[in-house]
């Protein structure tokens, strides 16, 4: 439904909780969006070969890891529909170069938040558990798991 003059159109209304009936016979709505399962995908952004993504649950565990794609059409809907139907999806990538331009742009239209980390931070934060190792798939898994 569009807003016509003054009005709010619905897709930008804000959802509220559901909250529990205050009458015998009345039923709560419960807001699918409400219910959906947060998923972070961390992805070390490659300026020249394939990136490495990985995909975690909002308790940190990985559905999966080490997944290698290109930013190319048919790759980047691969890799989305991996991710579970009806996930909020959180991505995680470090901006290294313009190569993460097109993969921001790609998640943010299908309704994925960004999130940029500064290579300095996440390079910090990949030294604290492994203090000498280096590896795209450990980066792409320290990305899906930042808080």
């Amino acid at each position: 439904m569009t807003g016509g003059a003054g009005r709010i159109p619905v897709s930008e209304c804000p959802v509220l909780p559901p909250r529990a009936a205050p009458f015998a016979g009345v039923q709560s709505v419960v807001v699918e969006e409400d219910l959906a399962v947060q998923m972070t995908l961390g992805i070390d952004v490659a300026c020249r070969a394939a990136h490495e993504a990985s995909l975690a649950d909002e308790s940190g565990r990985f559905v999966w890891s080490g997944r290698r794609f290109r930013t190319t059409v048919a790759e980047l809907e691969r890799l989305w529909e991996s991710i579970p139907p009806g996930a909020a999806v959180r991505v995680v990538m470090e901006p290294t170069g313009s190569a993460w331009v097109p993969l921001a742009a790609c998640f943010r239209r299908r309704g994925a938040t960004v999130i940029m980390v500064p290579p300095e931070q996440s390079a910090d934060l990949r030294d604290y558990p492994s203090k000498h190792a280096k590896s795209d798939r450990l980066d792409s898994r320290m990305l899906a798991r930042l808080p």
